[in-house]
């Protein structure tokens, strides 16, 4: 027998012949990046049946080559929870999908909701009103441990109250734990997987649907972890389905085919929303000008790897940063000097890890900023550190460490010492500006002449309007070509880096 559940269809291993497993198999698998093997993503095998995430049953009849006859298995129905009015009512441009998503849960056949609104639109809080008027008990599946603390902190708010809410911080006590009394529960992507390894994936899926019978989950940045996203939709018949993103189908992943059969035809919601943004872009026209040692490294190479090489240089060279910081820093009445004046902080995005600590020795000795005014924020700094950096005037950090949902309303100037070519990563670390309500905003990045790739992927965002959807307004200087004559390949002459190429072209 067949089965549907509201997110997977099991299939009769005896139902199909094994050219047809096979191909099934290939649609749902992706090549490895190191051996170029077929990798099954969205493909399990579980006892007497294959399962896969739900893709349209057209498209599912077309990979089997018949009629797909299936049994359904409707999720369990539990008691309503009584939770109070939220304490802030909905902004005009929340109420619509609010009510749409709820609209859809309870008519609609598919219990799958996408809200895709630009950062900053307010997606947790269209989430909580969600939950408050479904009064269902909920999983809340975040990107990182910052952002859980955050989400966490926000229902508390919305709803006046931290009584019934989980924050799962320690795997160990997920079984044993009193779920009567959790209404919603909180947990990292990566708190999943260790659940999932340390538990097995069937005890957990038990422990949510049975002990703490679990109505709704949701997922931020569903496009991201597709893995623990594809487990729980095979595993889990939740009665509500509810994703969150802000870039729906703008990353580049390899997957990333796979992920648009399954969830393209999802109901969608927010899409279309609007708003006018107080967010203006500078862009640098310059010559990232690379040492034959550093052309060599990314000349020729794929996407992922000339990102890893770029960002190992572009942070450590001074011309770009130099440039940024004399035009609208050093003036008394420049635009960074006046919102540092006013208590805004300033994120330098430097690419690597590495690069944090290269980026602050700068800022001391070529800028005069003092050193209690930096702070450095990313993953090898601890909880307390972080938050200490977070109150700086200057914060030197990664995107992934300060991107994807981060919320400071203090932050009103970005500047990329790093590039990547993910469209989803640029759209959202860029909104960690100029939020809804919020400040002004302003972001600078280089347009590197120096390698086709960068100025192809800038043109990409152009394309794509990416420009013209985030900004009020975008303004082009070019450094012009007598600046480069002071530097040596874009170093200053006195730094040790550039003393360091000085030294291995006279070996040579």
């Amino acid at each position: 027998m067949n089965y549907e559940t509201s997110t997977a269809w099991w299939i009769d291993k005896s139902y199909i012949d094994t050219n047809t497993k096979l191909n099934l198999r290939s649609k749902l698998s992706v090549l490895d990046f190191h051996t170029k093997a077929e990798v099954p993503t969205a493909y399990f095998e579980i006892g007497d049946h294959i399962c896969i995430p739900k893709v349209k049953i057209q498209s599912l009849e077309n990979m089997i080559g018949k009629t797909f006859m299936r049994k359904w298995i409707a999720p369990v129905d539990h008691r309503p929870i009584k939770y109070k009015e939220l304490v802030y009512p909905a902004l005009e441009h929340q109420k619509g999908v609010i009510n749409s998503a709820v609209e859809h849960f309870k008519n609609d056949y598919d219990k799958r909701v996408c809200v895709c609104a630009r950062p900053g639109f307010g997606k947790t809080y269209m989430s909580a009103a969600i939950v408050q008027k479904l009064k269902c008990k909920f999983m809340f599946i975040v990107y990182s441990s910052d952002l859980v603390e955050q989400t966490y902190d926000a229902f508390v708010e919305y709803f006046g109250s931290d009584e019934g809410f989980l924050n799962l911080e320690k795997s160990r006590a997920f079984m044993e734990y009193n779920w009567s009394k959790v209404n919603g529960l909180f947990l990292t992507h990566s708190m999943l997987q260790s659940l999932i390894r340390n538990f097995g994936l069937n005890n957990v899926i038990n422990v949510l649907l049975n002990k703490f019978k679990c109505d709704m989950k949701i997922m931020d940045e569903y496009d991201v972890h597709v893995k623990n996203l594809y487990f729980m939709e095979c595993w889990g018949n939740f009665k509500y389905n509810l994703y969150l993103t802000g870039t729906k189908f703008k990353n580049m992943r390899p997957d990333d085919n796979i992920f648009q059969m399954i969830y393209k035809h999802a109901k969608t919601l927010g899409d279309d929303i609007r708003l006018p943004v107080d967010r203006t872009c500078y862009v640098i026209n310059y010559k990232f000008s690379p040492t034959k040692k550093e052309y060599y490294l990314m000349h020729m190479n794929d996407e992922k790897l000339f990102k890893t090489r770029y960002n190992d240089f572009i942070a450590r060279k001074d011309l770009l940063l130099d440039y940024i910081m004399k035009h609208f820093y050093k003036a008394s009445e420049s635009l960074i000097r006046r919102i540092v004046n006013d208590g805004g902080a300033i994120v330098i995005y430097t690419g690597r890890i590495e690069n944090c600590e290269i980026v602050k020795k700068k800022l001391i000795s070529h800028y005069g900023i003092a050193e209690d005014d930096i702070g450095i924020y990313n993953s090898k700094v601890s909880k307390k550190d972080k938050e200490i950096a977070e109150s700086k005037s200057w914060i030197i950090t990664t995107t992934q460490s300060m991107g994807r949902g981060y919320d400071n309303k203090r932050l009103r100037v970005l500047i990329f010492l790093e590039f990547n070519f993910g469209i989803s990563s640029y759209m959202q670390n860029i909104s960690r500006v100029a939020r809804i309500g919020g400040s002004a905003g302003y972001v600078f990045e280089g347009l590197d002449s120096s390698f086709p790739k960068v100025v192809a992927n800038h043109w990409k965002k152009k394309k794509e309007d990416i420009y013209t959807d985030m900004y009020s307004h975008v303004y082009y200087y070019t450094i012009p070509e007598v600046v480069y004559t002071y530097y040596y390949y874009g170093y200053r002459p006195d730094e040790e880096f550039a003393m360091a190429e000085k030294n291995r072209a006279k070996r040579r």
